[in-house]
């Protein structure tokens, strides 16, 4: 989803600059993109960013929801663009050490 994003800083934003923030708050991995670039207006875009075929944006809200999280989109024309995707962190249950490095070819 990073990649997607600063792909389309890339192809669409014009910009000069680029952030990428990542880190863990509690249980959630969070991930900003943001860049300085030319914006756009989210609300003339539409309500429905499912609908932004062109920027890539069904593939990031989709993988995101996959993984029980979400992605917005913060922009105004002329100030740049702001992605924020939220993930949360599940524990699955824990495997015995000996069982994980098992190999099933033994």
């Amino acid at each position: 989803m990073v990649q997607e994003a600063l792909s389309n800083v890339a192809k669409h934003a014009g910009a000069t600059k680029v952030m990428v923030k990542v880190q863990l708050k509690k249980d959630v991995l969070e991930a900003n993109v943001s860049d300085n670039g030319q914006g756009f207006d989210v609300k003339a875009e539409g309500q429905n960013p499912e609908k932004w075929d062109h920027f890539g944006v069904r593939s990031m809200m989709e993988r995101a929801r996959m993984l029980g999280g979400n992605v917005q989109w913060v922009s105004k024309s002329g100030t740049g663009t702001k992605v924020e995707i939220s993930i949360p962190l599940v524990l699955k249950e824990k495997v015995p050490y000996a069982q994980k490095n098992e190999s099933p070819h033994c």
